[in-house]
């Protein structure tokens, strides 16, 4: 018989659920403060770069958006440990599907505030694909 029941019965699912919770909490946590954190220096160096009205230009809103919580996701997996290659596949995964969506918003499909909103949904899935 088998002395250790770490991962048997309800503490072990408990911890099982806590660890994936974790895995899924964690990342959105780090997505969120990184929206204020680097999106408003991104975006006021836009403005300063491209100009005031590049700042309303929706694949530029989306695209900073996806790179504001991309950094801090980099940021928080570099720290956690995780290599370099996972580090570049969840990096991807949160860009490719807000590019993806580019050809929607110019065939006039969605509409600038749905590309952001879409950009959101999902990121999401894309993310949880490469975990």
């Amino acid at each position: 018989m088998r002395s250790d029941t770490s991962s048997y019965g309800p503490s072990g699912f408990i911890r099982s659920m806590a660890l994936a919770s974790s895995s899924v909490v964690q990342p959105v946590v780090a997505m969120m403060v990184g929206m204020p954190l680097f999106g408003m220096p991104l975006r006021a160096l836009q403005g300063a770069v491209l100009g005031p009205a590049s700042v309303g230009i929706p694949e530029l809103r989306a695209l900073g958006m996806g790179v504001a919580m991309t950094i801090s996701m980099v940021i928080w997996m570099r720290y956690r440990g995780h290599s370099s290659r996972a580090t570049t596949e969840m990096a991807a995964a949160m860009v490719v599907p807000t590019v993806a969506l580019f050809p929607l918003f110019w065939a006039g499909i969605i509409s600038g505030g749905m590309l952001v909103g879409l950009e959101h949904v999902l990121m999401l899935p894309s993310m949880l694909a490469v975990m």
